[in-house]
């Protein structure tokens, strides 16, 4: 028996940037959002000037299970995004971030990734 995840309610969405579809769980097709962390984000995309495709969003326990995620994963708390960098400059989009306020930086060179988070502590790691 299918069952879709429930549609959210995205008539108060004010994040121009972004779609819903974008930033739901791709396990669970939920979407769970912080809008003060939303607006972090959207202020990074107005800062930077071009897209940022957002490759992991919010994540269900059981979908960040099977990607490999942290037990403690930032991901679980909508406070974290991975962002696609195969068309931007990841240093660029780092700067910007820590600038906004994002103080968890993971950079994934190989994977043409940047993840970034919005934690109490400045931490930084190399993937």
């Amino acid at each position: 028996n299918y069952n879709p995840a429930p549609k959210p309610d995205t008539s108060a969405w004010r994040w121009a940037s972004f779609t819903p579809y974008e930033l739901r769980c791709r396990g669970t097709g939920r979407l769970v959002v912080i809008p003060e962390a939303l607006d972090k984000l959207q202020a990074v995309r107005v800062i930077l000037g071009k897209p940022m495709p957002v490759l992991s969003a919010w994540r269900s326990p059981g979908h960040n299970l099977s990607v490999g995620g942290a037990t403690n994963s930032y991901h679980l708390q909508a406070l974290a995004w991975d962002i696609n960098t195969s068309k931007l400059d990841p240093e660029e989009l780092i700067r910007i971030a820590r600038f906004v306020g994002f103080n968890g930086i993971g950079r994934y060179p190989r994977q043409n990734f940047v993840h970034i988070d919005l934690r109490e502590s400045p931490a930084e790691w190399n993937g």
